[in-house]
């Protein structure tokens, strides 16, 4: 091979190169869990790859709270309490300091838009079910009952919320069927992974009363 032939082709890979890295992400995957006695909806923004955000959505006045990150493979089929205050997530590739596996799935108790967990159990929800509150205070969003979760982790995907809207996740944004089209209300696609920290309310210890 010639010593001209050598630098074209170098040329021509660094030039490809630099397209490719300006090929734009891929759009953010949401998945929404609605209360059902309030106007609140908890949404799981993932990406890029297993880094998941929780987003607090204040459906009556469209509020969007961004909330914390975390880097762990969250089971997006989660329960939300009726009262939107808390949730019992499944996560996965926890190390536990009781099994020696790497992959352990651990459930915990959490409030939104937080992480930080209140209770833990090891195991998923549909084998341990989080006994921690009142079994009335939370729904079987797990199952998909339709209305209650919004899943577009695989594609766009619709619901009704506590108002009676139409709502959309689409390519990483809520959008809301407003005036005879679809509107965008909030994208998440430009929050960025980082360390946010819970307030103290977010971490208090559980009352078994409240």
């Amino acid at each position: 091979m010639t010593t001209s032939l050598r630098l074209e082709l170098k040329a021509a890979f660094q030039l490809a190169r630099g397209k490719s890295d300006m090929t734009p992400p891929p759009p953010a995957r949401l998945c929404g869990f609605f209360a059902r006695s309030a106007p609140i909806c908890v949404i799981f923004r993932r990406g890029p790859s297993r880094h998941t955000q929780q987003i607090l959505w204040r459906t009556d006045t469209d509020e969007f709270i961004p909330g914390q990150w975390i880097k762990k493979g969250v089971v997006h089929r989660a329960k939300i309490s009726s009262d939107g205050k808390f949730m019992s997530i499944a996560l996965m590739g926890v190390k536990s300091r009781i099994h020696t596996q790497a992959d352990t799935q651990v459930s915990i108790l959490c409030r939104p838009p937080y992480f930080s967990a209140i209770e833990t159990n090891i195991g998923g929800l549909c084998y341990t079910p989080m006994p921690l509150l009142p079994e009335e205070k939370f729904d079987d969003t797990w199952t998909f009952q339709e209305g209650h979760v919004i899943d577009a982790m695989t594609g766009p995907a619709e619901a009704v919320d506590q108002n009676g809207r139409r709502v959309r996740f689409e390519k990483g944004c809520v959008l809301v069927w407003r005036d005879s089209k679809w509107q965008v209300i909030f994208d998440t696609n430009p929050l960025v992974f980082g360390p946010i920290a819970p307030p103290d309310w977010a971490i208090e210890p559980l009352n078994p009363n409240s």
